[in-house]
């Protein structure tokens, strides 16, 4: 086994262990939400990313026998770290309920064990946004790779009309990423921003007095 499929399992079994942990620990009787009793793992997740970036010794894509690496280790821990912290995020903040759309799971120890489990996720998307953030600002022709160009929508639109069958198109001469990867890159962004920024704020209401204005505009804003 490799090194990449070894940290991956070891990685993969901690998200587990995580995700059971907070399950169980929502049947506890007497236990506090995690978000109320570690809150302070929420504030060191984005700081344990940065200081990852700091220590990590990035590499350029290689050719290594019949293989071409275009991603080295820091961006698949960054990007399966983001991604699947989004992931869960999304299947139990829907469970819990957002804007006008009630909770699935009624009441008690399953909305607890939901809050439980976005906990955890909270914690695993914080630390691979911030690990890719610092180690982006640290190398910024990274983000340059991601930005769009002045082919964005000519690529885009040759690129998606071949898929649906327009023959007449011509694929276009894509890059490392595709343009279309680059627009919804700009979304994501700013999405993302938005996302931990309010994110941040209903998780402060945890362990400090958060004015109600406040709570009222991330609320919405983060759902």
């Amino acid at each position: 086994m490799g090194r990449r499929a070894v940290v991956g399992t070891v990685a993969s079994l901690a998200f587990v262990a995580g995700i059971a942990f907070a399950v169980r620990s929502a049947s506890v009787q007497g236990a506090e939400l995690l978000f109320d009793s570690a809150t302070w793992l929420v504030w060191l997740s984005p700081f344990a990313g940065v200081l990852a970036a700091g220590v990590t010794k990035r590499k350029d894509p290689v050719i290594e026998g019949e293989r071409v690496l275009r991603h080295d280790d820091a961006a698949i821990l960054e990007h399966w770290a983001h991604g699947i912290g989004t992931a869960v995020l999304l299947v139990s903040g829907i469970a819990l309920g957002f804007l006008f759309v009630p909770s699935l799971l009624g009441a008690g120890a399953p909305v607890w064990a939901a809050m439980n489990v976005h906990f955890v996720a909270v914690v695993v998307f914080l630390f691979g946004t911030f690990y890719y953030g610092a180690n982006t600002a640290l190398a910024l022709k990274r983000f340059a790779e991601h930005l769009p160009t002045r082919d964005a929508i000519d690529y885009t639109r040759r690129h998606y009309g071949l898929l649906l069958g327009f023959k007449k198109l011509t694929f276009p001469p894509e890059r490392k990423y595709f343009e279309s990867e680059k627009m919804a890159f700009i979304l994501a962004l700013v999405s993302t921003v938005v996302i931990i920024a309010t994110g941040l704020v209903k998780v402060a209401a945890h362990a400090i007095d958060v004015p109600g204005w406040l709570l009222a505009v991330a609320t919405p804003a983060h759902d």
